[in-house]
């Protein structure tokens, strides 16, 4: 398993041909929302965000959604917020303008609002909450390997 994460307005040109490794390696079902885009396939899964900031998260390996409804997300959202205060990193964002973060730099309120998408990095488990329009797809994966960092410019 090996695990990618930039968040930069632009790909750095040294990143380009993984980044395409990945996407090929991905090459699975699409899903898209306001702030995001998502390919999950058995292989892995990689979402890129487009709004408010730029960046993606990238995991090659056995890569299994739930399909939870609003409540369930909330849930994710309640106990990944709890998770990050603990020992973690989190990601939200609830829409083309507002998210909150403790990655970067800390930014925003978070919310108990079911988000568009949300990564959370804590410990070995990596959580991912994506909302595809008419339900939501909720990763709990195992880290992998890091590959080009994880990366943060």
């Amino acid at each position: 398993m090996l695990e990618l994460a930039l968040f930069s307005p632009e790909v750095p040109p040294r990143y380009a041909l993984a980044l395409e490794l990945v996407r090929e390696a991905i090459a699975g079902q699409v899903y898209e929302n306001p702030v995001a885009r998502l390919l999950h396939a058995p292989a892995g899964v990689l979402c890129e965000f487009r709004a408010p900031l730029s960046g993606l998260y990238a995991r090659l390996g056995p890569a299994v959604a739930e399909v939870v409804d609003e409540r369930g997300a909330r849930r994710v959202v309640w106990e990944a917020l709890s998770r990050s205060e603990e020992d973690g990193e989190i990601l939200v964002v609830y829409d083309e303008r507002r998210y909150y973060t403790n990655v970067l730099e800390p930014a925003g309120k978070p919310l108990l609002r079911p988000p568009y998408g949300l990564l959370l990095w804590a410990g070995r488990e990596r959580w991912g909450l994506f909302y595809t329009g008419r339900e939501f797809l909720y990763f709990r994966l195992a880290a992998g390997l890091p590959v080009l960092g994880p990366v943060r410019e």
